[in-house]
């Protein structure tokens, strides 16, 4: 596919896209990044952050997984939020997992209705592959169910293991798993459950306004399934360890799924670049600033 991009044609595409479009991307791209700050207290047990700390340590995250490699920035928004919540680093990061978890499943629910839906059946043939990814999420879901279903007995049997060995480090683990197993129960809390469902389906129809107004500033036309099936491929290619910000395999990636669709190569860069780009300034340009406000200045005074 590389050999069949014009790169003089791209440059030519980029240059004249309606740049309306790509600003009114960028502030629906910001949009689902303030809908998701304000979600994330409802992975909590209780309100723990301030709207304000939590889009500053959200961006924290999303910008570092920009900067490191396969997804670490996870890691350091898991830091960040600990230290402004004064919650444990491991509830945190369940959190974190819990809404991870959430956003797979509804990026899932996105390409199994609109794609499986409105798509031609041959597109659907060809991009089977998917499916199988949709079923492994499923399957982490069920086996997250299942722990929280079961999380006293666990419980019990990690006392047991402790008491067995009672070494500090196992100790230590145990704890550290029990925490994070606690830190995934308000999946199961129905009032919170209902409203971050609410909020997850929301920000995944923002998000797919972001990639409706690409494809307008470059005069594409892919359709609702053509639209769910590029931001599904963005988002389940970015899961893929690799470069900072999945930085070649989420282009690669996307241009042989739009190619298949019949989206000239040239233009499906185009368009997955410019997506890219958005994405990246939304989250870095904030997430650069508030590294050092959010890490540096807790950092400092947890260490006086």
């Amino acid at each position: 596919i590389i050999g069949q991009i014009n790169f003089v044609e791209l440059s030519e595409q980029i240059r004249s896209a309606k740049m309306h479009f790509i600003v009114l991307a960028f502030f629906i791209c910001n949009l689902s990044y303030l809908i998701r700050a304000f979600r994330w207290n409802f992975f909590f047990k209780e309100k723990t952050f301030r709207f304000k700390d939590a889009y500053k340590c959200l961006v924290v995250g999303f910008f570092m997984n920009n900067t490191l490699p396969a997804r670490m920035g996870e890691l350091v928004r898991a830091r960040a939020g600990a230290l402004v919540s004064r919650q444990s680093l491991t509830t945190v990061l369940a959190t974190i997992v819990s809404e991870r978890l959430l956003d797979a499943l509804t990026i899932c629910f996105y390409f199994v209705v609109l794609f499986g839906l409105f798509a031609r059946k041959d597109s659907v043939a060809d991009n089977e592959a998917i499916y199988y990814v949709v079923y492994f999420f499923l399957a982490i879901a069920l086996f997250t169910i299942t722990t929280l279903l079961l999380r006293y007995k666990i419980f019990g049997l990690l006392k047991k293991i402790n008491q067995k060995f009672s070494h500090h480090f196992i100790t230590f683990a145990l704890e550290r798993i029990r925490d994070f197993i606690e830190g995934l129960a308000p999946l199961f809390n129905i009032k919170n459950a209902i409203i971050f469902i609410f909020l997850s389906i929301m920000v995944w129809g923002v998000e797919l306004c972001t990639y409706y107004a690409v494809q307008l500033a470059f005069d594409v036309h892919l359709g609702l399934s053509g639209l769910v099936l590029f931001m599904v491929v963005v988002n389940f290619s970015s899961l893929i360890p690799a470069a900072p910000g999945g930085i070649g395999v989420i282009e690669a990636a996307t241009v042989a799924i739009l190619v298949k669709i019949g989206v000239d190569p040239t233009t499906a860069l185009a368009l997955i670049l410019t997506q890219h780009v958005i994405q990246i300034i939304v989250v870095g340009i904030p997430g650069s600033c508030f590294f050092f406000s959010v890490m540096k200045k807790n950092i400092i005074v947890e260490r006086c």
